[in-house]
């Protein structure tokens, strides 16, 4: 199995700096044009099947990557980002009513009202590639959270590190699994955006 990991493009709660967590935000023509880079890096990969997270910013990112290969996109709600609850669309830390959120966050059983834990995340993505087929080559268009924990399952890497990692929107991240030996050939990668001159900006829109 060969899984190619992405993220969606640029949204507008991004570039205010808002916390998007399950709430829906579109992407920005900046946001567009990510999109079209990754579809033209990604069009003569051999792909057999596009999933995506039930949010509109992954499935329009999935839209246009899908141009060049026409498949029926499978939408899922085991990829949408986590729940973030009653902190999903405020202005970061000045607008987190529970002190000290980011310590509190850390503890992995931790839930925001209304949202979800880091340790339920994690139940939800292992669930996700349970139902992947196998032998296939799978682009998956998800979001920062969801792909981190994605890595941090199929790597076997300490949950409590999962924040660690980076996710820039339209990276590539690429695993190869064999059994139960996963193999991350590639991560966070946005060579298709340097190269089309398409400007990254500091994603201020996820809690870490």
């Amino acid at each position: 199995m060969k899984l190619i990991i992405t993220r969606h493009g640029e949204t507008d709660y991004n570039v205010k700096g808002l916390l998007q967590g399950q709430k829906q935000s579109k992407l920005t023509e900046n946001g567009i044009k990510q999109a079209k880079a990754l579809a033209e890096r990604l069009k003569d990969e051999k792909i057999d099947v596009i999933y995506t997270s039930m949010m509109n910013r992954s499935i329009d990112t999935a839209n246009i990557v899908n141009e060049y290969h026409k498949f029926k996109i499978i939408k899922t709600e085991l990829l949408n980002e986590r729940a973030y609850g009653d902190f999903e669309g405020k202005y970061g830390d000045k607008d987190y009513d529970i002190p000290n959120f980011k310590e509190r966050d850390k503890k992995l059983r931790f839930t925001p009202k209304n949202g979800e834990s880091v340790v339920k995340l994690k139940k939800r993505v292992k669930k996700f590639l349970k139902i992947l087929p196998k032998d296939k080559t799978i682009l998956i268009v998800g979001h920062s959270g969801t792909n981190k924990m994605i890595l941090t399952v199929l790597l076997k890497t300490p949950l409590k590190e999962w924040t660690k990692l980076k996710q820039d929107p339209t990276c590539i991240n690429i695993i190869s699994k064999k059994g139960r030996k996963a193999e991350l050939k590639l991560t966070n990668d946005t060579n298709h955006l340097e190269k089309a001159g398409i400007k990254k900006i500091k994603d201020v829109g996820t809690v870490y």
